[in-house]
């Protein structure tokens, strides 16, 4: 038996933010028992903890789909990372901000654990920064099974797609962004016709004062038609803002606020802190609260 949990990520509230199953002694899993599980369990990501490959490594994560394992989710890592700070698996020095790393698939994960004040440690995960460019193909197509028009575009944005082939669609408001209704199978057929992983619709418009965008996540070639709400997809949003909203950012720490999943009832929040160094991003973290829904053991 190997002990379970399911996590909702971004949020305080139970049955809000982005849930992920987490699997603690994922080391005599085969690949095809994870995928079965992760099948199984059908949240968007289930993550599996592995040992780590070398001795300064807290742990290897791999995270699968109901569908097919995926490189990297920022936001069940986040629950991963609170599971073991619970299970006391990773302890936490009071006092200290404590930096550590785990292995992924595509190498080392760094991420920090700030001492609790008065609650939670703070989980801060490092991230890949993202690589834009322009998107060259059928636009329209996309618009159309996404349920708008180019009169919903806002036009004084590119459209770009990431080096993890994210695709980012600029949209004018938030009721462009609420109106949305996707054609899922034929945006699932395109998508996978353009070797695209997922859409994120944003605005600069949000439902919170204090937040900087409100977006929405479709991803339905991995088996997750609208992701609730995705710490990836956030964090490419900040290093987006920094290269095309504020051309000439500043050579210090900005930090944003992404908000999500309003549109299927899982609203969360993510905190993206980006450090700007000779014009340039060269670090992007995340970070968000997490609530533990249900915890038990797979009979497996």
């Amino acid at each position: 038996m190997r002990k379970y949990f399911h996590v909702n990520s971004f949020t305080t509230q139970p049955l809000r933010g982005n849930p992920s199953g987490v699997v603690l002694n994922g080391e005599k899993l085969s690949d095809e028992d994870m995928q079965l599980i992760a099948r199984d369990i059908n949240l968007p990501e289930t993550v599996f903890v592995l040992p780590g490959t070398s001795e300064k490594s807290v742990c290897s994560l791999r995270w699968f789909t109901p569908t097919s394992e995926i490189s990297l989710s920022g936001h069940s890592t986040l629950a991963a990372i609170h599971v073991l700070i619970r299970e006391r698996i990773l302890p936490v020095v009071d006092g200290f901000v404590n930096h550590h790393h785990l292995d992924y698939q595509k190498g080392i994960l760094p991420f920090s654990v700030e001492p609790p004040a008065g609650g939670a440690p703070t989980v801060w995960i490092g991230l890949p920064v993202p690589v834009f460019k322009p998107f060259g193909g059928p636009q329209e197509d996309i618009f159309r099974h996404l349920g708008i028009t180019d009169n919903d575009i806002d036009s004084r944005l590119p459209i770009y797609i990431t080096d993890t082939k994210f695709l980012m669609i600029p949209v004018l408001g938030l009721l462009t962004v609420k109106k949305i209704l996707p054609n899922y199978g034929l945006l699932r057929k395109v998508l996978q016709e353009e070797s695209i992983s997922g859409v994120l619709t944003f605005s600069r418009e949000t439902v919170k004062p204090a937040s900087n965008f409100h977006s929405r996540f479709f991803s339905p070639g991995l088996g997750i038609n609208e992701d609730p709400v995705t710490g990836i997809t956030n964090a490419s949003l900040a290093a987006y803002w920094l290269n095309y909203i504020l051309p000439s950012p500043e050579n210090r720490t900005y930090e944003f606020i992404g908000e999500q999943g309003f549109s299927i009832r899982r609203d969360g929040e993510v905190t993206v802190r980006a450090l700007v160094q000779d014009r340039a991003i060269s670090r992007l973290e995340i970070s968000g609260p997490v609530r533990v829904f249900l915890q038990g053991y797979l009979e497996f």
